[in-house]
């Protein structure tokens, strides 16, 4: 059952070349974490596949306004160039975050 007491939260990273499930596994638990520490309710986690022709923004951006998501969380400046910042914040009116590191 969701939590509609909590703002959402979407998590979302790009894949590192090569990243091991329990390296992903890592930054969804450090997602997971942070939303419960920050008072979000966690709504989904994406992860952009390092060889995905296909950007996920469009698809982060859909479930943001589906979802009436507050905020993107991301785990290194560079999962969002300033361009998908920009795009993001502007059509899904999401604020983004960053997760600090372990």
């Amino acid at each position: 059952m969701a939590d509609h007491t909590r703002p959402l939260l979407i998590g979302y990273f790009r894949e590192i070349f090569f990243a091991t499930a329990p390296e992903k596994a890592a930054i969804r638990r450090r997602f997971t974490d942070f939303a419960a520490r920050e008072g979000f309710a966690m709504d989904s986690i994406l992860c952009e596949d390092f060889d995905q022709a296909r950007s996920e923004l469009d698809r982060l951006i859909g479930l943001a306004e589906l979802h009436g998501v507050s905020a993107v969380v991301i785990s290194t400046p560079d999962d969002l160039d300033q361009d998908q910042r920009r795009r993001l914040e502007r059509e899904a009116g999401v604020h983004i975050l960053l997760a600090p590191s372990p």
